[in-house]
């Protein structure tokens, strides 16, 4: 499928969602996390944002002393959310199934909320909708009856659960929450949502080498943490999206190429090197 066609689907959706949350400099809003810590679980996770004015959600889930799940959650107060289908999530994942978790004004769900799983896909950005009558309440994993519907005028605290029961690192990172008012589900193609998108324009914005330093001072401090798969990713998002988006000359398309190519049989050290190499070439041109 071709950008140019991608991009035509998305802004051929009849009705534009309307963003609640997008993580840029204008966001102030807080984040809390809730793991089985809780239970006396082990999981640990943490939510950060980060340049790219994303919400990144990363840890490690445990199943020792029962545990077995990891969270974050807004601040507890109604959305105020207008009128709407559902809510839409714009999200960079890792081929696990999260939650979607909302409290409901009036219900108290201890250990729970109203709920709605939605797949990811590793390395790839989608954008999934979760309409409002597909939420159900569940308390400590169990589904609840007898309870009112969630809808948008009754949602509060939105949060994102890991619940799958498989042990092991995550990392999932969001663009935006937003509410459609779009009775249709997304076509097929444009719930592939290429991250090029999104980064062209801040690309624009701050210019090719604004953008590049901005890449490379989280890539830096990825890397710097031990996490240099996230740097190695994080590297090559960028590279690609220049490719593909921005005018740049044969030689420096091919030089791009070529280390987008060799990446590929590295280790993630030795690649986060091989694609930084690229990028300052960029830079210094």
């Amino acid at each position: 499928m071709s950008l140019k066609y991608l991009i035509f689907t998305l802004l051929s959706l009849s009705i534009t969602p309307q963003t609640v949350f997008d993580f840029g400099e204008k966001d102030s809003s807080r984040w809390l996390t809730i793991h089985d810590t809780v239970m006396g679980g082990v999981s640990k996770g943490k939510v950060s944002r980060t340049v790219n004015s994303t919400l990144l959600f990363q840890g490690d889930l445990s199943l020792d002393n029962n545990g077995g799940f990891a969270s974050f959650r807004s601040a507890k107060r109604a959305l105020a959310l207008p009128a709407s289908d559902g809510i839409e999530i714009k999200v960079l994942g890792d081929g696990r199934t999260y939650i979607c978790s909302f409290e409901r004004e009036g219900v108290n769900l201890f250990g729970g909320g109203y709920w709605q799983e939605f797949e990811t896909r590793d390395g790839a950005w989608t954008v999934i909708r979760l309409p409002w009558e597909d939420f159900e309440p569940y308390s400590f994993g169990n589904k609840m009856k007898g309870k009112p519907a969630l809808t948008a005028e009754t949602a509060q605290s939105i949060g994102v659960y890991l619940y799958d029961k498989q042990a092991g690192p995550f990392r999932v990172e969001f663009d935006s929450f937003s509410v459609y008012t779009d009775a249709s589900d997304p076509t097929e193609e444009a719930k592939e949502l290429d991250r090029g998108v999104t980064e062209q324009p801040k690309a624009k914005q701050v210019g090719l080498k604004g953008y590049l330093d901005e890449v490379v001072s989280a890539g830096v401090l990825e890397f710097n943490d031990g996490d240099t798969e996230a740097c190695a990713t994080r590297y090559r998002q960028a590279l690609e999206a220049i490719l593909a988006l921005l005018p740049i000359d044969a030689v420096k398309a091919t030089e791009i190429e070529i280390a987008l190519i060799r990446a590929e049989d590295q280790g993630s050290r030795s690649a986060a090197w091989t694609l930084r190499e690229a990028i300052d070439s960029l830079r210094a041109s």
